[in-house]
């Protein structure tokens, strides 16, 4: 039976995600990974910072906790508005997928 998508490994569509436009599943996956990481390093250095006696640290760790949560906010903004897409739509996009006239002939 002929699939109707070609299936792709997800480290190379995290790599196609990268340079096409669009943002395709594995690349929005490795993203909330990604931001799950900074949130939990973040949660530890807040509560390093909330034992420790020096207000400069407190605040510190708490503007670099802005600044993740501003960066959150502005790429998923962004995938918002450039939208999800395939892995083969991004193929097609570079260049990358078989043409299908190709693959009839070849069979």
């Amino acid at each position: 039976m002929p699939e109707t998508e070609k299936q792709v490994d997800n480290t190379k569509a995290l790599l196609i995600g990268t340079l096409a436009p669009g943002v395709n599943a594995p690349t929005w996956a490795a993203w909330k990974v990604v931001m799950l990481g900074l949130a939990i390093s973040l949660g530890a250095l807040l509560w390093v910072a909330l034992r420790s006696t020096s207000s400069a640290l407190l605040i510190h760790v708490l503007l670099l906790i802005c600044f993740a949560v501003a960066l959150f906010a502005l790429l998923t903004w962004f995938v918002g508005e450039t939208g999800f897409v395939t892995v083969d739509q991004q193929m097609k996009d570079l260049n990358l997928a078989e043409d299908e006239n190709k693959a009839s002939k070849a069979e």
